[in-house]
């Protein structure tokens, strides 16, 4: 598998250059979609973000299969040595619309925007890769998995994986946890709120942390609500007008909902 990747990496940095031949390129992505039974093998077959390659190159190396892939914490995980970052939103729908909303949304078209660049994802359940120019629609589903390229400023663009680890119906919940080999570990935790009678508030709250003091305490918080504003935008953007809600207007407005 570490061959395969270099190998890509390789072909992604001639293409960049124009040193690749158009036919050659186009033969080695003449795949599209994956077959039913493609596993994590058949990522070498595909044209991924720079920043993707670099990290499948790097820190998931030695990872052969989809089950090879960990979680950063667990649901018993103390997340007091963690940094946090809450970020909160009003929208004008109901909270049964906004959640059947992000039920129903595309993980694909949600993460993606324009600091946001979809690469690939995956399904534990059914131990399938999506990637290339796939439609299929993913929907959450526990297991489903995401790797993204961020472009921060036009002038560095890292990866990001993480997987979609719980959908809890009844107290409408979402939550992302960060793999392991991510350069920052931790976990997301969505929940959603009926406020009122047709606003819905929406909780986005985050513990990270990473081997980078700097980057946890200087960097993480502006770049996250970046890609998670974008995130929300997107998902409700057909159905409802949304505002984020400052941490002052919390602890004034909401204080039932005020995390500290």
């Amino acid at each position: 598998m570490r061959n395969l990747l270099k190998v890509l990496e390789t072909i992604n940095s001639l293409c960049s250059k124009r040193l690749l031949c158009p036919i050659i390129f186009s033969c080695a992505l003449s795949v599209t979609s994956f077959a039913q039974d493609s596993g994590w093998g058949s990522l070498s077959e595909y044209e991924l973000p720079k920043a993707i390659v670099k990290g499948l190159s790097n820190q998931f190396s030695d990872v052969e299969a989809i089950d090879d892939l960990t979680l950063s914490c667990t649901n018993t995980t103390d997340f007091s040595a963690y940094r946090s970052h809450h970020r909160y939103y009003l929208v004008d729908a109901s909270v049964d619309e906004v959640w059947k909303q992000y039920l129903d949304s595309d993980l694909k078209s949600g993460w993606s925007g324009k600091t946001i660049n979809y690469g690939f994802a995956y399904s534990r359940a059914s131990n399938e890769v999506f990637a290339g120019d796939h439609d299929v629609v993913l929907k959450p589903n526990p297991g489903f998995g995401l790797f993204l390229e961020l472009d921060i400023l036009k002038l560095l663009k890292i990866p990001v994986a993480f997987e979609l680890s719980r959908i809890d119906k009844e107290s409408k919940v979402l939550q992302f946890t960060y793999l392991k080999r991510n350069k920052s570990n931790g976990r997301q935790t969505i929940t959603f709120k009926e406020y009122g009678q047709h606003q819905t508030l929406i909780l986005h709250q985050t513990y990270f942390r990473s081997d980078k003091k700097f980057r946890d305490k200087y960097l993480y918080a502006p770049i996250h609500t970046n890609l998670i504003d974008q995130f929300h935008a997107m998902v409700l953007k057909d159905i409802a007008s949304i505002e984020t809600v400052s941490l002052r207007k919390m602890k004034k407005s909401f204080p039932e909902y005020w995390i500290n």
